[in-house]
């Protein structure tokens, strides 16, 4: 497990400095090295943010040392410590070992004591998988495709047999490459449940996503996407 500290205006710098590979409603990623990328949960500071049409306005961050300060004191208010969920991601890391199919979360980032981000593997040669699938919609073979579904199957029954359950299961949180026909699920750290055994409940929700998700692909495609 990776531990990166980093003074809050370390923080800044790197968010303000290095390049942006994408943002959604509660996390920022930017690339460190060509290995390794930060993804700022800005979840934590959402009122120091706006975020409009998914993409967020940076220039609302303010002084964050301070703001580091306020969450670390809501988060012993609320939950005593940290938040539920690192729980859930340190543990999740740990089983990377039995987990073959799928990069999980490396580590996480701490500024002054809190948590304000997690370090990822950058998938260089990986392309967004719901997008790739789109744009292509009408010229993927049903072989590829079906190939994608496997794919997405045999990894979701690897990380169900290690009790690893992402609720926020879509083809916008997986990346495909498209050479070695691989896919990768990631944004793990919102929706994810660790446990210590297998969730019924959990693996027949995520199941439905994806029975619906492959039912929907598998059919075939008789004009592009708008």
């Amino acid at each position: 497990m990776v531990i990166l500290e980093m003074t809050p205006s370390e923080v800044q710098t790197i968010i303000n400095g290095c390049k942006h590979l994408g943002n959604g409603c509660f996390g920022l990623v930017v690339k460190l090295d060509e290995d390794t990328l930060f993804k700022f949960n800005y979840k934590d500071f959402f009122d120091c943010f706006e975020v409009k049409d998914r993409k967020v306005q940076l220039n609302k961050l303010g002084d964050i040392s301070r703001e580091i300060e306020v969450r670390k004191e809501i988060a012993d208010m609320l939950y005593g410590g940290e938040p539920t969920r690192i729980e859930h991601i340190k543990k999740m890391i740990a089983r990377q070992d039995k987990v073959k199919l799928t990069t999980l979360t490396q580590g996480f980032v701490y500024s002054n004591g809190f948590c304000v981000g997690y370090i990822l593997k950058n998938h260089k040669n990986h392309k967004d998988l719901y997008p790739y699938m789109v744009s292509r919609a009408l010229v993927l073979s049903q072989e590829e495709k079906e190939h994608i579904m496997k794919q997405i199957k045999a990894r979701l029954d690897e990380l169900f047999e290690n009790h690893i359950y992402i609720l926020d299961f879509s083809l916008n949180n997986m990346l495909y490459d498209p050479k070695t026909r691989t896919v990768e699920i990631i944004d793990f750290e919102d929706s994810l449940y660790c446990l210590d055994k297998r969730d019924e409940a959990f693996e027949k929700e995520i199941l439905n996503k994806f029975s619906k998700m492959s039912s929907f692909w598998l059919k075939p495609q008789e004009k592009e996407f708008t």
